[in-house]
C-alpha cells in the first residue's frame, strides 16, 4: 500500500515538472471556459497534439451572459481578463454557452 501511495506521488510530481517544461518547449493555446473545458486538459489532446501546451482556465458555472455582471457569483470575467493578460498565447479558445443557449431557447 505504501508503495502505490509513493509512487502516486512521484509520478504527479514528474507530471508537474513535464507541465512546466512544456510551457516553454511548445506554443501555448489558452483555454477560457466553463466546465466543458476540461476535455482539453486530458492526456489525449496532448498526445494528439504535440506541440501545443493547452492552459486551460475552467470557471465552473461560467455563463456569457455573466461575464458583464460584475455582481456574478463565479467572477468569471476577472478570471479571464488575468489569465488572458499574463499570457503569451498566440491562440485564444473561448468555450461558453450551454446554459445561455438553453435560457434564451
Amino acid at each position: 500500500m505504501i508503495l502505490k501511495k509513493n509512487t502516486s506521488i512521484v509520478l504527479r510530481v514528474i507530471k508537474k515538472i513535464a507541465l512546466r517544461f512544456q510551457k516553454f518547449l511548445f506554443s501555448e493555446i489558452l483555454i477560457l471556459g466553463d466546465s466543458h473545458v476540461a476535455v482539453f486538459d486530458r492526456p489525449k489532446m496532448r498526445v494528439n497534439f504535440p506541440w501545443y501546451f493547452f492552459n486551460v482556465v475552467s470557471v465552473g458555472g461560467a455563463t456569457a451572459s455573466g461575464l458583464e455582471n460584475p455582481n456574478s457569483i463565479t467572477q468569471a470575467f476577472s478570471i479571464f481578463k488575468t489569465n488572458l493578460e499574463n499570457s503569451k498565447a498566440k491562440i485564444v479558445i473561448v468555450l461558453l454557452g450551454e446554459v445561455d443557449t438553453g435560457f434564451v431557447i
